[in-house]
């Protein structure tokens, strides 16, 4: 069951059995409850939003949010207990005229004792203050009340979900941009394309020198495990015919690997309808056609992160096939420098994003305090910067003037580039200052430089220093000037 599904059902369970949970007595119990229809109604709101904006994994598929809309889905336990009007002062409660903040609040948290600590205490009171009027008498009636009303809210916006669901159509770019967030959280996480490396050498380690069709062998027991892992399941199902050609561009037969031979068959006839394989060559390129299946066949999220690892691993493969094949095409010792600061940059870029939103107080030249909303679009550089690396790699040579690796991956180096970026308001709302992006250098480069010397320090000199270069930014300015009119 999935976390929306669950959170209806418990709630579900939970309104229509109230009257026989009874260890924390009634207005404990209607407490309670009011609290969870609050929760769950705003955590729906949310969801909506979210939805409105792309196709996302995080809905349930098997949530039927019209039957979860219906009012009669909801039924309310027939036995209920209300205070008449007469007896409004003797229950819990305040009247209008007493401060509703400190007073109200702590009189319903008494009804739990010392059941609740400090965290559900400040919770429950922000919540009460969200939900019920301090213009009135606190009963059980008002209780009803609020959780119905409340509760309305929650059905219609399952109902807006329901709607929206059945009429939007989203296009390529929307699923090309859903698989495109995702591979960015894979990055983030510890399947990161750096375990696939390790895997990759690890496994050329065991071979001693490995030779081209100990290559194609590794492809073919990669492409196996891939079937294994269940990503491609659901696309397996749908497949009738089983493809007479050739599996992996070598000859396929009954072993260890393939229990069922015609099993397998389908698994490679889905595989090539979302991976195309083209000249003796895999592609990953066609995100919308991924990003489409994985968010219609509701993939679960440790199931695609399987899929990027091992997307990557067939990935180093695959070059290594080639350059046996086309020698002077493999990449240099400053190709792999390039390609390893252009990585760095990108994730401190990536990793910058996450404090989209939040509110940063400064002060302008004369000190006064101004404040601005932190904005920085890391996933538009990232675009940018392959275009960069694709078609200006020369420039990124010239700004790293020969560095080796360990040197063109401290903060000495990568800082001022990523301050010249930002000074140019193309990937963020405004020049924003070394502190304010600190945490993300910290999150990809650790505490330290290589040199030993505290990360602030060095990245607030580097963001300062002047640079030389200024060919390179003015080319990533015309790149992100033509990609924002695409």
């Amino acid at each position: 069951m999935g976390f929306y599904k669950d959170s209806l059902e418990r709630l579900h369970n939970e309104y229509t059995n109230r009257t026989s949970i009874t260890l924390f007595g009634r207005q404990a119990t209607l407490l309670r409850l009011l609290v969870d229809v609050y929760e769950v109604s705003l955590r729906f709101e949310k969801l909506l939003g979210v939805i409105k904006q792309g196709p996302t994994m995080m809905e349930d598929s098997d949530v039927d949010y019209l039957e979860w809309s219906d009012p009669k889905k909801w039924v309310k336990p027939e036995k209920s207990e209300y205070f008449s009007k007469s007896r409004v002062r003797d229950t819990y409660g305040i009247m209008p005229d007493e401060q509703f903040e400190d007073i109200f609040s702590n009189k319903m948290l008494n009804v739990f004792g010392d059941r609740v600590n400090n965290i559900e205490a400040d919770r429950y009171k922000s919540i009460i203050r969200s939900v019920i009027s301090s213009q009135y008498v606190i009963s059980d009636a008002e209780f009803e009340f609020a959780i119905d009303n409340n509760l309305k809210k929650l059905q219609d916006t399952l109902l807006q979900i329901y709607n929206f669901k059945e009429n939007v159509e989203w296009k390529d770019y929307d699923y090309s941009f859903m698989y495109k967030n995702l591979y960015e959280f894979y990055v983030k996480s510890e399947w990161h394309d750096k375990e696939a490396k390790r895997c990759h050498k690890r496994w050329v380690k065991d071979m001693i020198e490995p030779k081209e069709e100990d290559y194609q062998e590794r492809r073919r027991e990669l492409l196996i495990e891939l079937f294994n892992s269940g990503f491609l399941d659901k696309l397996r199902d749908k497949i009738k015919t089983i493809p007479t050609d050739d599996f992996c561009f070598c000859e396929i037969s009954d072993d260890e690997l393939i229990p069922d031979l015609n099993d397998t068959l389908k698994y490679y006839a889905a595989f090539k309808k979302l991976c195309p394989i083209e000249n003796g060559k895999i592609s990953f390129d066609n995100h919308a056609l991924l990003g489409r299946y994985i968010h219609d066949s509701n993939i679960p999220m440790e199931k695609i992160l399987i899929f990027f690892h091992y997307m990557a691993l067939l990935k180093i493969v695959q070059n290594e096939l080639e350059w046996m094949e086309h020698p002077e095409s493999r990449p240099t010792d400053e190709d792999e420098v390039i390609d390893a600061f252009i990585d760095v940059v990108k994730k401190i870029m990536l990793k910058a994003q996450d404090n989209n939103g939040q509110v940063i107080k400064d002060k302008d030249n004369r000190h006064n305090e101004i404040q601005f909303e932190y904005q920085i679009d890391g996933s538009f550089f990232c675009s940018v910067m392959d275009i960069l690396l694709t078609d200006n790699k020369y420039m990124i040579a010239d700004y790293l003037g020969g560095r080796n690796k360990k040197n063109a991956l401290g903060v000495s180096c990568v800082a001022p580039f990523i301050g010249a970026i930002l000074r140019t308001n193309i990937f963020s709302c405004r020049e924003i200052r070394y502190k304010d992006v600190e945490f993300a250098f910290r999150f990809v480069l650790g505490e330290k430089n290589e040199e030993g010397k505290k990360i602030s320090y060095i990245q607030k000199m580097g963001i300062k220093q002047n640079i030389d270069n200024k060919s390179i930014f003015s080319a990533i300015k015309s790149i992100a000037s033509e990609q924002k009119k695409l």
